[in-house]
């Protein structure tokens, strides 16, 4: 195992910076940006296996406020760089993760598909965006997106802001250099894909494990051999729980009006929930 240290400046141009001041606040949101994209870019690439130290010190470019930034990655024989991946320092093959979000201008992902090559192609509205695999899996964290946008979007709307830039020395030329008009490309969506919805009714025989008499949602049942969780919107049919006029239900088989509702979530599992509209009468026959 070797330990990688990097060094780079961040800074903030414009009017509002010419004695080298910003707000306590932004500065913070920002800092705190900067970390977590790092920090979940590791994630991403590294599954978190490889150790990873963010520093900062005091540090001034020329005009404008800036912050030292010192990057610690532990590096084992498979893990990868996140630096150059990102976009900061060395140059590597293909686009960097801020080269792609740029092109995202704001948008979310409509849908992805690899190619022959390994890559993947980004479906968004009628265009097509190329990148690694690396990239389509670190897009897919939501925490990156809204760091990107921290830093690069947000704290660039102060009044006077007009400029930001990463350099590798304090007097160096920019590697990476962002203005006011380019700030809404790195703007975070809403949510980062796409998500359809489809529902569908049915009748289903299921188990009642456990119930909740003064609440609708919560309860848990048994279908087709698996425990998912329900809510129950048959108001008659917690009426006569309520008045003790059935006898107890948990652990009993009963004929139910199900319906089922899927969120499916490109490049995320899909999340089923469900909803007893109906409760007709006990059986001993299980679906």
């Amino acid at each position: 195992m070797t330990k990688q240290i990097s060094t780079f400046y961040m800074f903030y141009d414009g009017p509002a910076h010419s004695d080298h001041e910003m707000d306590i606040l932004e500065v913070a949101d920002s800092l705190k940006g900067l970390g977590t994209l790092f920090h979940e870019t590791n994630n991403a690439l590294n599954g978190g296996n490889t150790s990873l130290n963010v520093k900062v010190h005091a540090g001034f470019v020329q005009g404008s406020f800036g912050i030292e930034v010192q990057v610690i990655q532990e590096m084992l024989n498979n893990s990868k760089d996140i630096l150059p991946f990102i976009g900061i320092g060395t140059t590597m093959a293909g686009a960097t993760l801020l080269e792609v979000v740029s092109k995202l201008r704001g948008r979310n992902v409509d849908s992805f598909e690899e190619r022959d090559d390994g890559t993947f192609d980004l479906k968004v509205g009628d265009e097509i965006i190329n990148c690694s695999e690396d990239i389509q899996k670190t897009l897919e964290y939501p925490s990156v997106r809204k760091a990107i946008d921290t830093v690069m979007h947000r704290a660039m709307l102060a009044e006077g802001t007009e400029t930001f830039g990463i350099c590798l020395e304090d007097d160096s030329d920019p590697v990476f250099k962002i203005s006011k008009a380019d700030a809404p490309k790195y703007k975070a969506p809403k949510t980062v894909y796409r998500t359809k919805e489809s529902s569908f009714e049915f009748d289903a025989t299921i188990k009642f494990l456990t119930g909740h008499i003064d609440k609708a949602a919560g309860w848990r049942v048994e279908y087709n051999g698996n425990d998912i969780k329900v809510k129950i919107e048959d108001s008659a049919f917690i009426t006569k729980l309520s008045e003790n006029t059935i006898p107890n239900i948990l652990g009993q088989y009963y004929r139910v009006s199900l319906t089922k509702t899927t969120k499916e979530r490109t490049g995320a599992k899909d999340l089923d929930s469900y909803i007893i509209s109906k409760v007709y009468h006990p059986t001993k026959l299980k679906s």
